[in-house]
């Protein structure tokens, strides 16, 4: 055991787990965006190849098998739609990007605790009380990060 104090100790370890908070929370931003962008350009290609093989149809008397494709694109571009709204990541996105700075900024102050405090037990008690009740806060308001995410994240 070292010789450092135990709340020192505990501020690092705070420390740490922190920034793996803000590291899942980062992940989790980028994950949802890039399904928010993955749905939107998929509907909307499937959109644009519709739309362009109903004018294209207009002319042309289209065999059943161009119809039947362009039906079924087209509800499968409706889908994609339908899903990108229902599940939301852009939103979702958002909040854990949000989570992801006040988690940064837990650990910022956290690490300057730990390199410059030079109170007295009592005083850093007491700061630590504090820190912990806006770490329940933030906890309580932050979005639920994916086990999966979590996981590959977790040995960093």
């Amino acid at each position: 055991m070292t010789d450092e104090p135990k709340q020192i100790q505990l501020v690092d370890t705070w420390c740490n787990r922190t920034y793996l908070m803000t590291t899942c929370h980062h992940a989790c931003a980028s994950h949802f965006q890039r399904r928010n962008y993955g749905f939107g350009i998929i509907a909307i290609a499937l959109s644009t190849v519709v739309g362009t093989a109903v004018f294209a149809s207009l002319e042309d008397h289209p065999h059943l098998i161009v119809q039947v494709a362009v039906g079924m694109l087209s509800i499968l571009a409706a889908v994609f739609s339908i899903l990108q709204t229902f599940l939301n990541y852009s939103e979702r996105a958002d909040k854990h990007r949000v989570a992801c700075v006040e988690y940064g900024i837990l650990m910022r102050e956290l690490e300057q605790t730990s390199a410059f405090f030079r109170g007295g037990d009592a005083e850093l008690e007491q700061y630590l009380g504090e820190l912990r009740a806006r770490w329940d806060e933030l906890t309580k308001s932050s979005p639920v990060i994916p086990q999966g995410i979590w996981d590959s994240n977790r040995n960093v």
